[in-house]
């Protein structure tokens, strides 16, 4: 009897958990940096996290889901368009409150699906 019990609070936990809206940023800009292309002398890819957000700035597209999803080997993406791992971008987001970096995380997920079309 408290098996049952126990798989029903699990299921009721899992149902409330899947009906909560995802969080995503309050404003958001993701704009495509032709400054530092590779070779061309421009910045470096600099990632700063901030309380009430994040800034990425001379990311590609592949770097930008490595950072989202916490991917640390390469190989880890498979396939994907050329322009994924060539052209570069500035993202810009800001949080409605203070959040922390895995709340940040999950963000950019939300804006790299709405963004690429992941």
């Amino acid at each position: 009897m408290k098996t049952g019990a126990a798989i029903l609070v699990v299921l009721m936990v899992g149902a409330s958990t899947a009906q909560q809206p995802q969080a995503e940023f309050e404003v958001a800009s993701v704009r495509r940096n032709l400054a530092g292309a590779p070779g061309s002398g421009g910045p470096t890819a600099v990632e700063r996290f901030r309380p009430d957000g994040v800034s990425y700035t001379n990311y590609t597209a592949v770097m930008l889901i490595k950072a989202a999803y916490r991917i640390l080997q390469d190989e880890r993406l498979i396939g994907g368009p050329d322009w994924a791992r060539t052209h570069r971008y500035d993202v810009i987001a800001k949080a409605p409150t203070e959040v922390s970096r895995d709340d940040v995380r999950m963000m950019m997920r939300r804006l790299l699906q709405d963004s690429f079309k992941l």
